[in-house]
């Protein structure tokens, strides 16, 4: 399972702001996960090996960056 360190900086990396990791923080209200930076989330844990598929997810797992966390565990759990 990949470490919930390198998905954190992975974030950070994105969305350019450690803001990201600011506990409770609302990523998408507050502007700091925008789409394209989503996209680049997406592609950063595809090569990580984590499968998301954004059609079958709600938005609102990216709300926070606990929610992305447990998006990935998810994930991660259902990979064969």
């Amino acid at each position: 399972m990949m470490g919930d360190d390198v998905i954190r900086d992975l974030l950070v990396q994105v969305c350019g702001t450690r803001d990201a990791l600011r506990p409770g923080a609302d990523l998408l209200e507050e502007g700091i996960l925008d789409s394209l930076a989503m996209i680049d989330l997406l592609e950063g844990l595809e090569d990580l090996g984590i499968q998301i598929q954004p059609t079958r997810v709600p938005r609102d797992s990216f709300r926070t960056v606990e929610g992305i966390l447990a998006l990935c565990r998810q994930a991660e759990g259902d990979a064969p």
